[in-house]
């Protein structure tokens, strides 16, 4: 499954290539948007996309940290914006997919 090869950049605990497309058809990639966007579109993009309410505390964090090197860069970068996260039994990246409590 493609969500557990790193080489697809989608893996959280593995650094992977920032791609993140389902298929090749995109020309969109996770690259493009954490190193090229501006910040107010990367967040507009967290927050009506993925519900994420901390959208604007994640996208300057990422704005600060550029360049984006990998997906374990991006989950540091992120994880480091989500101090609320602390003491869960997940990485807020995972947030999600997976309810943790």
């Amino acid at each position: 499954m493609q969500l557990d090869r790193p080489e697809r950049g989608f893996s959280f605990r593995e650094a992977g290539p920032l791609d993140m497309r389902m298929s090749d058809a995109g020309e969109l990639t996770a690259d493009e948007i954490v190193n090229r966007w501006p910040e107010k579109e990367m967040a507009d993009l967290l927050y009506r996309g993925a519900d994420e309410h901390d959208s604007r505390r994640i996208a300057r964090a990422i704005m600060r940290a550029r360049p984006i090197r990998d997906t374990a860069h991006l989950a540091t970068v992120v994880a480091g914006a989500r101090k609320q996260w602390e003491g869960r039994n997940c990485i807020p990246q995972q947030k999600r997919f997976w309810r943790c409590g």
